[in-house]
């Protein structure tokens, strides 16, 4: 946490009158509407180009996501096959192999890529709103707005 003053809850604003509504988020922002497109100056490969569709079926919401954001969803695409990879790799080599110089066990350069792009790869999921606790920063945007939820009102 930085320094200074601490927060004051909102609640506490309005009882105080001091609540401005101008520094409030805008729920009703403004979301770019279709489909995210791959930018044509983007190239992926078989396997990124498979993971692109399959983010983008699974993952993509129109009540959220649009056009613009198919670089950004192309480039999760292009991590995570990366981190696919550099798993694979792991996977043959071990997570600890033999120093070459001393001899000694040490940690493999395969497995520290491997854990940097795994974490390099949740922080631009969450930013896309594919993760599950990612998707509740987003459902003051989407609610009542999609279709209707299921609920487990009706059973008992």
């Amino acid at each position: 946490m930085g320094s200074g003053r601490p927060r004051t809850a909102t609640v506490l604003k309005i009882l105080e009158g001091t609540a401005r509504p101008e520094r409030r988020r805008d729920e009703s922002a403004v979301v770019p509407s279709g489909k995210p497109e791959l930018p044509r100056f983007i190239t992926l490969d078989a396997d990124e180009r498979e993971v692109y569709e399959w983010m983008v079926a699974s993952f993509a919401n129109v009540l959220i996501h649009g056009r613009p954001d198919g670089a950004m969803i192309a480039a999760c695409a292009k991590k995570f096959v990366f981190v696919q990879r550099i798993e694979k790799k792991v996977t043959e080599f071990g997570a600890v192999v033999k120093d070459p110089k001393t001899g000694r066990p040490m940690r493999s350069p395969f497995e520290k890529v491997h854990a940097e792009s795994s974490y390099e790869l949740r922080r631009m999921m969450a930013e896309l709103g594919f993760t599950p606790v990612s998707r509740l920063r987003f459902a003051p945007q989407v609610k009542g707005k999609g279709p209707e939820m299921q609920t487990w009102d009706k059973f008992d």
